[in-house]
Parts: C-alpha cells; structure tokens; sequence
C-alpha cells in the first residue's frame, strides 16, 4: 500500500466506523422497503457529487479520472426502478467544497472506496433479498469483474499527487458530508 493510501485509510477510518451506525446493509432482516430507501439516499448523494464534478471540472479532467465510467447515478435508477421506485428529490445532501483535482480525487476516495465493500454486500443481498446485478442490486455490483482494475487506476492517479493533504482532507470532508447526510435521515432497522 502506498504512503497515500495508508494515511487516507488512517485518517478516514472513524468515519468508515461511523458510516456502519447509518446504514446497515449486512442486517440479515434488511427489508426491500429499507434497502429502496437507503438507495434513495445514496442517490441523492452520487448524483450531488456527480454533477458537483461536472460543473466544477473540465472535461479533459474528468476523462483523466475515467469519469464517464465511473459515474454510478444511472446505477441507482436502474435499482430503484427494479424496487417500484424513482429519486427522492425532498431534500439534497451538503456536499463537499471540491475546488481542485486533487480535492475531487480526494472526495471519490469515498466513492470509489465503496466499489470494494460494495461486491461484498452485493453478495449478501443476492442472498438476503434475491437481488443480483440485473435486478436491483446494479449499484452494489459496481464495476463487477472490473473493480480491481478501476480501483488499480484510481490509486495510480493518487500517487501522482502533489499536494496529498488536499487529497486527505477532501476524502475527510466528503466521509463527514456523507454520514451527516445518513445520520439526518436515519433508516429504521426495527424488526417488521
């Protein structure tokens, strides 16, 4: 692991611990009706931090980031529809400042980090719920066979870097934005 990787693993850990209070996708009673609900959370979310991107940066930068690939909104739709659901437009998450490249790689850590996680839970909804990539669970499923190779080239383009404090301290903000976000809009896991 990369001097880079490493710290932003240290120094995002708390909020990677506090994440898991809010959502709780491994709860073997997890319901459609609570999974649907943390998808529309999550969109509100990607999709803020997808078009906060498009609109900060080129998109030359963006195409060195593989952004259009890395995109996970439609996602989202695609699983929510599965469920007989759309977005839920209400309320819009704060969002990160995200004023440099660095910053927006920094802010993706968060993002990007979830793919790895995100093949284990796809597994467990397959299991729980009858979920699979198909139907339902396109988001958790990520980039499927490809999550090594996109996780490789993301952690690449970390350590070309010059200012990885920008980097930490943006990956920090965006883990604080996004559990405030599910902390303020808690999904009740009580037994139906």
């Amino acid at each position: 692991m990369t001097d880079i990787l490493a710290e932003l693993k240290q120094k995002t850990r708390p909020y990677h611990d506090e994440i898991e209070q809010y959502v709780n996708l491994m709860d073997e009673n997890l319901t459609r009706d609570q999974y649907g609900r943390l998808l529309q959370l999550l969109y509100a979310f990607h999709n803020g931090m997808e078009n906060l991107a498009l609109s900060h940066f080129s998109k030359e930068e963006l195409e060195h980031f593989d952004f259009d690939n890395r995109q996970k909104s439609a996602w989202l739709i695609q699983d929510l529809q599965h469920l007989g659901l759309e977005p839920d437009h209400s309320k819009t998450p704060e969002l990160p400042a995200v004023e440099s490249f660095p910053a927006l790689l920094g802010s993706f850590y968060v993002i990007e980090g979830s793919t790895l996680g995100g093949q284990f839970i796809a597994k467990h909804l397959n299991k729980t719920l009858g979920l699979s990539p198909e139907a339902g669970c396109r988001f958790f499923s990520s980039y499927q066979e490809k999550v090594m190779p996109y996780w490789k080239a993301y952690q690449a383009l970390l350590e070309k870097v010059e200012s990885p404090e920008t980097v930490i301290h943006a990956a920090c903000d965006t883990f604080a934005k996004f559990n405030q976000w599910f902390k303020v809009n808690q999904v009740s896991y009580a037994a139906p």
